[in-house]
């Protein structure tokens, strides 16, 4: 996910991107690793809140805009105890088919 977001920057996009996952537990990683990692600095605006504006679940960012989303399939990390939770969430095909219904922008799976 850094790099992706590395190469978006230093190619010159705008920071006017959604990082979307399935569980609040993969997001809040992700908005840890971004923020901790200093890509945001001379990025974004206030690199101390754009995380938790930017990187959610796919129900945090439901009727946001911007220019790209990206869907972070991250599952490998999770353990046997959250197994339930998988299999009682909706389906990946369920969620892209309303990214796709749904978007006007850019969405970039990884």
């Amino acid at each position: 996910m850094l790099e992706l977001l590395g190469r978006m920057r230093y190619a010159g996009a705008t920071p006017d991107i959604y990082v979307v996952t399935r569980f609040v537990m993969v997001s809040d990683q992700l908005r840890r690793l971004v923020y901790e990692s200093g890509l945001l600095t001379d990025w974004v605006e206030n690199p101390r809140t754009w995380p938790n504006e930017r990187i959610g679940t796919v129900h945090t960012v439901q009727g946001r805009e911007a220019e790209a989303v990206i869907v972070a399939q991250i599952l490998g990390f999770l353990s046997y105890r959250y197994s339930n939770r998988l299999s009682h969430s909706k389906s990946s095909t369920d969620i892209m088919k309303t990214f796709r219904a749904k978007s006007g922008c850019r969405v970039l799976i990884r």
